[in-house]
């Protein structure tokens, strides 16, 4: 039975996208025998780090709105490389508001027979609908978090609507971690409220900054080990809650 995994940010800039998608790959390598489809769901553009994406929401969003999919031509237009499918996000800004919560939850559902593992990129925000759909699928969600007053404010200021709209959070991911901020775990686990639930500290990347010019995936670049271990915790959970058998 094929299990959905969302990662939701607390704040626009916590780089849901490029973590995702890193995950994704590294799931993807580790799993060689798992299906790992890859969705963009946040509304907004197609896959920003990795290049020749041919399938993408904006695309098929006709067809998700008659809930009508040819999911073979869709697979097909998706395989990335080997076992990982990516399905980009809409190439036109103006969609947006278009994208319904309906539409990815029908997505997810008319192709969970052909993936094992579906990581969803359901951006920062519960507009437009579509990222929001795919918090209503999740079997598990990954909050990312910024050591920055901006984010723990912005969660802070979703967060009664989080709860009424029964959105579990199971994982926190503080990205980019820096073990000398004033806004260390510890702060953060007591501030909000989350302290003994699951905390993966992720350092940055020293490429990072490239990889936003380029538009290239952090895995694509030089091995870094604190960030590949940090990395790893997160795909090692997915692993876990997969009940993926080989």
């Amino acid at each position: 039975m094929s299990k959905v995994f969302v990662f939701h940010g607390g704040d626009h800039k916590c780089g849901v996208s490029q973590i995702s998608q890193s995950a994704a790959e590294l799931l993807a390598r580790r799993n060689p025998d798992m299906t790992v489809m890859l969705i963009h769901a946040d509304g907004k553009r197609g896959s920003e780090y990795c290049a020749n994406v041919r399938e993408t929401i904006g695309r098929i969003r006709p067809y998700l709105a008659e809930q009508i999919l040819d999911t073979k031509e869709t697979l097909d237009r998706a395989r990335y490389k080997d076992n990982l499918y990516i399905i980009g996000g809409s190439d036109d800004p103006l969609s947006a508001s278009s994208l319904k919560a309906d539409m990815s939850e029908f997505l997810i559902s008319a192709l969970k027979n052909f993936c094992d593992v579906f990581i969803i990129d359901s951006g920062s925000e519960l507009n437009p609908g579509f990222g929001l759909g795919a918090l209503f699928s999740a079997d598990r969600v990954y909050l990312m978090l910024l050591q920055s007053e901006n984010c723990l404010r912005h969660f802070e200021w979703n967060r009664s609507l989080y709860e009424k709209l029964r959105i579990p959070f199971d994982v926190f991911i503080i990205n980019k971690y820096d073990r000398l901020s004033a806004y260390d775990a510890s702060y953060i686990e007591k501030r909000l409220g989350i302290e003994g639930r699951a905390v993966i500290k992720l350092p940055s990347h020293s490429m990072g900054e490239m990889c936003e010019i380029k538009g290239e995936s952090l895995l694509s670049v030089r091995k870094e080990r604190a960030f590949e271990k940090g990395l790893e915790l997160i795909v090692k959970d997915i692993e876990e809650n997969a009940e993926h058998e080989s």
